[in-house]
């Protein structure tokens, strides 16, 4: 399942700072009923109730996410989810 993949630590210039935390996203591959295939963060409830997510990897915000599940399906009409990425959600 998604969930597995976690989060990665990015380096930071200075070893003093806590290393930052970057979160993974999926898509949902089935599209809700207005036809937006979401964009979920890996701790959304509504991810973990994704039967087949497509997995986008880490970013470090939903909208480098959004970007990249519009680059790799150019078919599908993508939003953020209105609970995990309110800044990404659309319509």
């Amino acid at each position: 399942m998604f969930a597995k993949y976690g989060k990665r630590r990015l380096p930071n210039s200075s070893s003093s700072e806590e290393p930052k935390l970057v979160p993974t996203y999926c898509l949902n591959s089935n599209a809700q009923l207005t036809g937006e295939h979401e964009v979920h963060d890996e701790n959304c409830e509504w991810a973990k109730k994704i039967i087949r997510p497509i997995n986008l990897g880490y970013h470090p915000n939903c909208s480098y996410a959004v970007q990249k599940a519009k680059k790799d399906n150019p078919g599908f009409r993508i939003d953020g989810c209105l609970h995990c990425c309110p800044e990404c959600h659309t319509r």
